[in-house]
C-alpha cells in the first residue's frame, strides 16, 4: 500500500517531505536542548546560593565550637565564671543575622 504511494510521488516532493521532517526533528531537538540547558543553569544557580548559605552556617558552627571549648575550659580549669561578649561584631550568629536581614537578634540585650 505505502510502496505504491511513494512510487507514484515525484522525487522533488519526496525530498521536500524529507527536508520538512528533518527540520521538524531539528526544532524538537533545539527546543528540548534549550529547556534542558535552562534547567541546568537554574539548578547551578540554586546550588551556588545554597553553597554560600552553607558557608555561613559553617562559620556559625565554628563560633559555637569555640564557645563550647570555652565552656569546657571553664570546667576543666575550675574557673568561677565565664566571660563572654555579645556585641554584634564578634558573634558569628549576629553577623549571619545581619547578612540574612534578620533583625530578631537586636531584640536581645547586648553587653
Amino acid at each position: 500500500m505505502f510502496g505504491n504511494f511513494f512510487k507514484n510521488v515525484k522525487i522533488s516532493s519526496k525530498l521536500w517531505g524529507l527536508t520538512g521532517i528533518l527540520l521538524l526533528f531539528l526544532l524538537i531537538l533545539g527546543g528540548s536542548s534549550y529547556l534542558l540547558i535552562t534547567q541546568i543553569i537554574h539548578d547551578s544557580h540554586e546550588f551556588a546560593v545554597e553553597a554560600k548559605y552553607n558557608e555561613k552556617i559553617i562559620e556559625i558552627e565554628l563560633g559555637h565550637l569555640q564557645w563550647a571549648n570555652e565552656i569546657e575550659k571553664l570546667f576543666v580549669e575550675n574557673k568561677k565564671n565565664l566571660t563572654f561578649n555579645l556585641t554584634m561584631n564578634n558573634v558569628p550568629l549576629a553577623n549571619f543575622c545581619q547578612v540574612m536581614k534578620l533583625r530578631s537578634w537586636q531584640s536581645y540585650p547586648q553587653t
